[in-house]
């Protein structure tokens, strides 16, 4: 089994981590999140996750002040879910460090100023 991990800036506010088990090309387990820096505090907090934690591919959007919201992923191959889960978050970094710092949904993105 090998264990693969990275932490990726984006910019200061803004950070992109992931880890992911594979055994002979076949992923077990996957954690893929977006991370981001409020205004009240300069620690990194989770606001994005998809991973396979329960037993399945899922995405769990991280309030600070309300409850997780999770949804099933389309697809329950783990190696399809972890490409899709990386892709989809390094569209997102790109749109940060493109200048603007909404993604899709203009407000989901938006750390620093606490707009999430």
């Amino acid at each position: 089994m090998r264990l693969v991990e990275f932490h990726r800036y984006l910019d200061d506010d803004n950070s992109l981590r992931a880890e992911f088990e594979l055994e002979r090309g076949k992923v077990l387990k996957f954690m893929v999140q977006l991370e981001c820096k409020f205004a009240e505090s300069d620690e990194f907090k989770a606001v994005i996750r998809y991973d396979t934690a329960h037993g399945f591919a899922h995405l769990d959007r991280l309030h600070p002040y309300q409850q997780a919201e999770k949804s099933t992923m389309a697809t329950q191959d783990y190696n399809e879910a972890l490409t899709f889960a990386i892709g989809d978050r390094l569209r997102i970094g790109a749109a940060i460090g493109g200048g603007t710092k909404n993604g899709p949904d203009e407000n989901e993105y938006a750390c620093r100023d606490g707009r999430t």
